[in-house]
C-alpha cells in the first residue's frame, strides 16, 4: 500500500513487465513470496537534521617525535616552544631519538594503568586531534596488547579519552569511549564501537577525532566509525571545556605492553 508521497520510481527496471521466480526441477514448493521497492520516500517531517560535523583548519601543533632519546615529558613539538608534560599517571613514553615515541612496556612488564601527555589548548570549545599508532607484536597470539588514543583534558575531574582496545582475548579491535565528569567516572558506562580488522598488531593507523565539548566524530584512516555526544551518556552533562589535549594510554581489563606513536596533530 503506498503510504505518501508520489509512487516510487525505479527508471533500471522500467522495460520490466512483471516480478517473481523461477522453478526448475520437480518436488519444488513455493510457500511465500514478496517484492519490495528499493526505496520509499520518507515526509519531510520525519527527516533527521544533519549528523554534527567540524573539522580543525589551523594546525596548532604538529610532533612527529624526531629528537633526542628520552621520555616525552620536558620535548616540545616541532616550531613551538611549549613542551608535552605528564597530567596523569606514572607510566613512561619516551622518545626513541630516530622518529617515534615508544611506550615502555612490554607483554612481561605491562604499562602500570593509565596515563595523559598533554599540551596546553587555546581554544576550550573545540579541538580536532589526530594520532598516528603502531600496536606493538606482529600477529594474534604474542600476548600484546594496545591501549593507545587521545584525550581531552578539562582538570582532573573532568574528561574525555578515546583509546583502542587490541587483545587477543577477543576477534577484533574496539574503540573505547571514557569520561570523567564532576570527578566520577563509570567504566560500565564506556561506549565503544567493534572496529574488526582496522586495528592489527604492527601495522600503523591514524585516529582522529573533532570535539566541540559535547559533540564528537571519531574516525581510523580517515574512515567513520563513531559518532556521539556526552549527553547521549548523561542527558544534563554540561559541556566540557577543552584546557589540555594529547595522547592516553588507558587502562581497558588490561594495559599496553609497548604501542609505537608515530605521529600527532591538534588543530582548530
Amino acid at each position: 500500500d503506498q503510504l505518501f508521497g508520489d509512487w516510487i520510481e525505479d527508471s533500471r527496471l522500467e522495460d520490466a513487465t512483471g516480478t517473481g521466480f523461477m522453478l526448475e526441477g520437480g518436488g519444488l514448493i513455493i510457500r511465500d513470496f514478496e517484492a519490495h521497492p528499493q526505496a520509499v520516500p520518507i515526509p519531510a517531517d520525519l527527516h533527521f537534521d544533519a549528523p554534527w560535523s567540524r573539522f580543525g583548519e589551523r594546525t596548532i601543533f604538529e610532533d612527529d617525535f624526531s629528537g633526542p632519546a628520552g621520555n616525552l615529558a620536558g620535548h616540545m613539538p616541532k616550531g613551538s616552544d611549549i613542551a608535552w608534560e605528564r597530567t596523569v599517571g606514572t607510566g613512561v613514553v619516551e622518545l626513541d631519538g630516530v622518529h617515534g615515541a615508544k611506550v615502555r612496556a612490554s607483554v612481561e612488564s605491562p604499562f602500570p594503568n593509565r596515563a595523559f601527555y598533554t599540551l596546553p589548548w587555546g581554544d576550550p570549545g573545540f579541538a580536532d586531534l589526530e594520532v598516528s599508532v603502531v600496536p606493538p607484536g606482529t600477529a594474534r597470539g604474542q600476548d600484546h596488547r594496545c591501549r593507545a588514543g587521545l584525550v581531552f583534558w578539562q582538570d582532573r575531574n573532568n574528561y574525555l579519552s578515546i583509546t583502542t582496545w587490541l587483545d587477543d582475548v577477543y576477534e577484533g579491535a574496539s574503540m573505547s569511549v571514557f569520561t570523567k565528569r564532576r570527578g566520577f567516572e563509570e567504566l560500565y558506562d564506556a561506549v565503544w564501537t567493534n572496529v574488526a580488522d582496522k586495528i592489527v598488531w604492527g601495522r600503523q593507523f591514524r585516529l582522529r577525532i573533532p570535539f566541540d565539548g559535547e559533540h564528537f566524530n571519531i574516525f581510523i584512516d580517515d574512515e567513520p566509525i563513531m559518532q556521539r555526544a556526552l549527553t547521549d551518556l548523561y542527558p544534563d552533562d554540561p559541556p566540557l571545556r577543552i584546557n589540555r589535549v594529547g595522547i592516553a594510554l588507558n587502562w581497558e581489563w588490561g594495559t599496553d605492553t609497548g604501542s609505537t606513536i608515530d605521529g600527532f596533530l591538534a588543530r582548530r
